[in-house]
């Protein structure tokens, strides 16, 4: 393949992206900030790892018209949560303990 096809075809990146070598300038600006509640981003990491993991093993066991199936009751409900109203914004001072982790 010549430069100039290949100058042509390629999707034009701006200059003041950050190139894949570099991590994730939003990730580390937070972090420098005092933004990233390591505790609580933790929490999630490990809740998150280990749903995916049980959800892949509960997977194989059901049969996919069935996992189809619950997967849209799964939707229903989030969508159901999404549109009721909330009780309170939160608080962004919530400190993790152990209850709250469970949760």
């Amino acid at each position: 393949m010549s430069s100039a096809y290949a100058r042509h075809t390629l999707p034009s990146v701006p200059a003041h992206w950050p190139s894949r070598r570099t991590p994730s300038p939003n990730l580390i600006s937070h972090s420098r900030a005092g933004n990233v509640k390591w505790p609580c981003a933790g929490v999630f990491a490990f809740s998150g790892i280990a749903g995916a993991a049980a959800g892949a093993q509960f997977g194989r066991m059901v049969d996919g018209k069935q996992l189809l199936f619950l997967f849209g009751l799964v939707m229903l409900a989030v969508a159901t949560a999404m549109f009721s109203p909330r009780a309170s914004a939160g608080d962004p001072n919530v400190r993790i303990n152990p209850k709250i982790a469970w949760r």
